[in-house]
């Protein structure tokens, strides 16, 4: 995001951060900020997106770090690492806010389901922090991730849109062809 600041205030992007989670959502606050003297306007009064500058990530992240406890959270912190090319993931960090994109997210997810024989819906990463994610794991990571990966854990289970659908019952035609058809039909056993 890019912030204005008023004269005589100073730039706290944790204070910021802190204050719009208040007020919005969590997925609706930005994770990297940059400051203005102002805008860049084009000459009809609109903001000129080509002449803003590129955010640079924020203190939130260092100052937020939260290191990986349990099992769950070190199988999370891995895969994590791995599709990001990350040295350091902090539990307290969105998915997304750490550079984590729509299709990662999918691969994330399929990396999960393999280690940890789970499925999550993809939608998971967008409103919890790693450290939440780590809890819908199943606690049997907790033994080590060899116990939850060898086979004699359960099959993951399907998506409630992956059951098999169900069939309606047979439905008249009410198109003008089908009433046509139908009308014909019945003129002819008279």
């Amino acid at each position: 995001a890019y912030v204005v600041m008023k004269p005589g205030t100073t730039f706290a992007p944790i204070e910021l951060r802190k204050h719009l989670l208040a007020v919005l959502p969590s997925f609706m606050v930005p994770q990297h900020y940059a400051e203005l003297p102002a805008l860049p306007l084009s000459p009809a009064g609109k903001v000129d997106r080509r002449r803003l500058p590129a955010p640079v990530s924020g203190e939130s992240s260092e100052a937020a770090y939260v290191e990986a406890r349990t099992a769950r959270e070190k199988l999370l912190e891995t895969l994590v690492g791995k599709l990001l090319n990350a040295k350091r993931v902090s539990m307290a960090d969105t998915f997304f806010a750490i550079g984590g994109d729509s299709l990662l997210s999918l691969q994330l997810i399929a990396g999960i389901e393999k280690a940890a024989t789970t499925r999550l819906s993809p939608r998971v990463l967008i409103v919890n922090n790693l450290a939440q994610v780590a809890a819908m794991l199943p606690e049997a990571l907790e033994a080590g991730p060899s116990s939850a990966s060898n086979g004699s854990a359960a099959p993951a289970r399907p998506y409630p849109s992956q059951r098999a659908p169900e069939v309606a019952p047979a439905q008249p035609d009410t198109t003008v062809r089908g009433r046509l058809v139908s009308g014909l039909k019945r003129f002819l056993r008279k």
